[in-house]
């Protein structure tokens, strides 16, 4: 049965088409035969540690084996997934591991459908009104839901316009009292949490993309529809970021600082972090008073030794940790 006209793919969204028109070879067979395997070994060490980082690079390294992906960019964006999921066994904060794995798989995704299409031509809008067709067609028929999927497109009326652009100039003048609002909860007399700390980031991240919607106001690179992937690619740098930095252990320092200024501290809140806090945590043990130095203590000593599932399950954040914690439960670390 042929497809209906109004359900194709038009040529600009030629990079969403799953159909398969080349048959498996034995480079296919062979990545998917890898891929099962480290699957099942992520699964059984639990996802988080050295098998689900070993998962990501299999896959991305079979699809790569495989030729089948095309262009340049395409090839990039698989590459560069392990990029993310090698963090699932150098951290352990739920604040990074669940954004590096979206990421990871995102990176996936994108770079198999891809084709040869480049990313700087992704028409998600138009995109969006191909899916509501599709499924429009397959509820209510398509006479309706055309109508509503042309609402995600840009209005032609030349008022629609004008408000149009009338709402984005107020959005942008809005954007600099959002980064200011970020400054603010950065610089505060208060001590940080993981999600003021994440607000502030999210806040920059926004104000950046308000930069480059008034760029692409003022006419820059117009004919390219470069924005939603140079939006997504400093969100990916801002989460690489952060994994580099310690998100947890910068929350430490900054509440450590703030506790030697002020004499304010939190030992229940900096003691409930994950073990990507724990060494930076001990290491400022001598800087605390003997009433916070003694409550940390008290909340994380004696230290668990980490559940080990085989080598799979390895992570070098827990290890760090129990080491950190041995140390400092066994006294060898001054009150200072």
């Amino acid at each position: 049965m042929p497809e209906p006209e109004d359900l194709r793919l038009p040529s600009e969204l030629e990079w969403l088409d799953i159909s398969v028109s080349v048959p498996a070879d034995g480079r296919v067979l062979g990545a998917v035969a890898a891929v099962a395997i480290a699957t099942d070994v992520a699964v059984r060490a639990g996802g988080i540690g050295l098998g689900g980082a070993l998962l990501v690079v299999v896959v991305a390294a079979g699809v790569l084996a495989t030729r089948r992906p095309h262009g340049l960019q395409a090839s990039l964006l698989i590459a560069a997934a392990p990029v993310f999921g090698v963090w699932l066994f150098l951290r352990t904060s739920p604040w990074l591991l669940l954004p590096d794995l979206v990421a990871a798989t995102g990176l996936l995704a994108l770079g198999v459908s891809l084709g040869r299409r480049s990313l700087l031509d992704l028409t998600l809008p138009a995109a969006a009104a191909h899916g509501i067709r599709v499924l429009g067609h397959s509820v209510a028929g398509p006479t309706y839901v055309v109508a509503a999927a042309q609402t995600v497109r840009p209005p032609a009326d030349q008022v629609l316009r004008a408000r149009a652009r009338a709402v984005v100039r107020g959005v942008l003048l809005a954007a600099p009292l959002l980064l200011v609002l970020g400054i603010l909860l950065a610089s505060a007399d208060v001590g940080l949490t993981m999600l003021r700390l994440y607000s502030t980031v999210f806040a920059y991240w926004v104000g950046a993309v308000f930069i480059l919607l008034g760029l692409v106001l003022a006419g820059v690179a117009r004919r390219r529809a470069w924005l939603p992937s140079v939006a997504v690619g400093i969100g990916l740098v801002g989460l690489l970021w952060l994994n580099v930095a310690n998100p947890e252990a910068i929350v430490v320092r900054h509440n450590v600082t703030f506790a030697e200024r002020s004499g304010r501290f939190d030992p229940a809140y900096v003691s409930n972090l994950s073990d990507d806090a724990i060494p930076t945590l001990v290491d400022s043990l001598p800087d605390l008073d003997a009433p916070a130095h003694g409550l940390v203590l008290t909340r994380l000593c004696p230290p668990r030794p980490p559940e080990r599932a085989g080598w799979a399950s390895y992570n070098a954040a827990r290890d760090r940790a129990f080491e950190s914690l041995t140390a400092a439960c066994a006294g060898r670390i001054g009150t200072g």
